[in-house]
């Protein structure tokens, strides 16, 4: 197994950081494709919804909900010192982020280990990079490999471990998960080869040409690993 390039998919956002806080020492710098507003909204809803919550009362009578990540330990906040957030919620801008990175321009950004005897590798971990190319002329083989191997340029130049993060779909509104783990699973849709390729009868409909499997894509570089619910 390649550590130092691999997949992730989790069943939600807030379980990609709770992965990080709790089994990662290392410094890393956390691409997020998503607005911050559209991410803080998202770890709210994660919150309210996880089963780990639980539900204290104030001294108003409000109900407040309350979760593991949201209570200040001295093990947390160390951990959370290493950790950079970047956003970016364009294609461009993340070409952008990782080409700047792989010169080392943002280098001196990077977030400090607390205890210098438990240093590893540095890491670099994006969360939602398909849905940047779902959004763009990029949705095909060919626009997720350059961006995959941009960011794998870039870790190598700065000598970084690469995670590609994805969530699990889901149905109405987030609310449920498709009974087949296959359906659920991005890294299994279909694109075309080609940037050049165009869609059949609109969104719903296929696409004209040959296609591949995104896994297929990815796993020339990158290792796969299912951590949801872990």
């Amino acid at each position: 197994m390649n550590l130092d390039r691999q997949t992730a998919l989790f069943s939600s956002h807030l379980e990609i950081l709770t992965h990080l806080l709790r089994h990662h020492g290392q410094p890393t710098i956390l691409v997020v494709c998503l607005s911050t507003d559209q991410f803080l909204n998202i770890l709210v809803d994660n919150v309210n919804d996880s089963a780990s919550s639980t539900v204290d009362v104030a001294p108003n009578g409000n109900r407040i909900e309350s979760h593991p990540l949201l209570i200040p330990t001295i093990r947390l906040i160390s951990q959370a010192k290493c950790i950079e957030t970047v956003y970016v919620t364009s294609l461009a801008q993340l070409k952008a982020y990782l080409t700047d990175l792989g010169a080392g321009n943002s280098i001196q950004k990077f977030p400090l280990v607390p205890d210098q005897a438990q240093v590893r590798k540095p890491k670099l971990t994006i969360i939602n990079l398909l849905d940047l190319h779902r959004s763009s002329g990029e949705w095909t083989a060919q626009g997720i490999s350059r961006t995959t191997a941009l960011a794998i340029e870039a870790t190598s130049a700065q000598d970084m471990q690469l995670t590609l993060a994805e969530i699990e779909r889901a149905e109405e509104g987030e609310q449920t998960r498709p009974a087949d783990p296959n359906i659920s699973n991005p890294w299994n849709d279909q694109v075309p080869l080609l940037n050049t390729s165009l869609r059949l009868g609109g969104e719903e409909q296929g696409w004209a040409g040959r296609t591949i499997e995104i896994g297929k894509v990815i796993g020339r570089w990158c290792s796969f690993n299912d951590l949801r619910h872990h």
